[in-house]
């Protein structure tokens, strides 16, 4: 597979550590409940990432959500309030790939908060010795220091806390892998730990593409392909859930295939223009029976292409036949023109359709789409 591209998914994962350092100051380092610690995980960490601009000048905004597990408020409620206002807990990111020491300055002034109905508040950010080290604590009226057990487990079992971290300029010209690492402290016990694997890319230029949609890896292998499958719609947008027509699904899969030309030049198309951008495309398609006309004179380059349509250039311009008769689809009936294309993909794990045993096949297939069918289907 060519490059993998989960942008700054190295900052992804300090926003993960500041989700571990909200949910470790629940497990405290008492004797008892600082061996549960050592195993304890993150409970439910839900995370947003969000990116913009171009490599150069580009704009990281990562939310991460932590939510107090009740085994965890239990553990806080045994030290009593005033103790656990006098915590503190600090987060230690390091990187493999030296990431961080490249883009201190950029961390440095990263806009780095918690929401303001957060039980938590951010006493200290620094960055050394290419490390981010945050240092936090609950808020001084986070919980009344007389409060009894049962009290701050009620207030403290189910609270979540959201931290939002955006990152200004920050460059990357080329892909980086990297382990990552963060490790958690209160006082001296080590009360979580972290760890993930990083692909950093610095290609993606669209605004509209997120590096943790289900197609970012495919808009950026199909930009990155020589030739460039596509471009986008305009220098930062892709639009990925624009329409697809017929025109712009054969030429995806004439670029994807390297643009050859067809053997004969004939064209029986009087709606496919010489000079337009599918031209040569729809030539090549059809003369390799991967696409044929809507009638015998007419291809309708700029219909709207469906899941079923394309599917079944893709399984055509493979020379695909399923080896398995099973259907998982309701709506897939046997004998249509594009049932055997659908069995095909399933089995090779183009697509799974669209859940409830559904594939959609008359549903319009978005550019998200296609890219990912075409990056499945063929990326290395």
């Amino acid at each position: 597979m060519k490059k993998t591209t989960r942008i700054l998914s190295l900052i992804l994962a300090l926003c993960l550590c500041f989700g571990l350092m909200a949910t470790a100051a629940f497990a405290v380092d008492g004797e008892d409940t600082a061996a549960e610690a050592k195993d304890e995980t993150v409970a439910d960490i839900k995370l947003e990432v969000s990116t913009v601009g171009a490599s150069s000048e580009m704009t990281v905004k990562i939310e991460a959500t932590a939510v107090v597990t009740e085994k965890q408020a239990e553990a806080a409620a045994v030290l009593g309030a005033e103790a656990l206002l006098a915590k503190q807990f600090v987060c230690t990111l390091k990187d493999s790939a030296g990431f961080i020491a490249a883009n201190e300055e950029a961390v440095k002034a990263a806009d780095v908060k918690i929401n303001d109905d957060s039980l938590f508040e951010i006493k200290e950010v620094k960055v050394a010795d290419g490390a981010v080290v945050v240092t936090c604590a609950l808020k001084a009226d986070a919980l009344d220091k007389a409060a009894k057990a049962e009290d701050i487990k009620a207030k403290l079992s189910g609270a979540s806390t959201t931290l939002c971290a955006e990152l200004a300029k920050v460059e990357v010209k080329e892909t980086v892998k990297s382990t990552v690492t963060a490790e958690v402290k209160g006082e001296t016990v080590v009360v979580a730990k972290g760890e993930t694997e990083a692909v950093i890319n610095g290609n993606m230029k669209f605004v509209d593409v997120p590096s943790n949609k289900w197609f970012s890896d495919a808009v950026v292998w199909a930009v990155d392909h020589d030739p460039a499958i596509t471009e986008g719609k305009d220098e930062t947008h892709f639009v990925p859930n624009g329409d697809c027509t017929r025109g712009e699904v054969v030429t995806f899969l004439w670029r994807a295939n390297g643009c050859p030309k067809a053997e004969k030049a004939e064209n029986p198309f009087k709606d496919v223009e010489k000079g337009r951008f599918y031209y040569d495309a729809v030539l090549w398609a059809v003369e390799k029976g991967i696409a044929k006309g809507i009638t015998e004179d007419t291809f309708e380059p700029n219909t709207v292409c469906t899941r079923a349509h394309v599917v079944t250039f893709l399984c055509r311009a493979e020379d695909g036949k399923p080896t398995k008769t099973e259907n998982p689809f309701k709506d897939v009936e046997a004998g249509r023109f594009y049932t055997d294309a659908v069995l095909w993909a399933v089995e090779n794990e183009i697509t799974e359709g669209v859940g409830d045993d559904l594939f959609a096949p008359d549903s319009t297939c978005t550019r998200a789409m296609v890219v990912t069918f075409l990056y499945r289907d063929m990326a290395e």
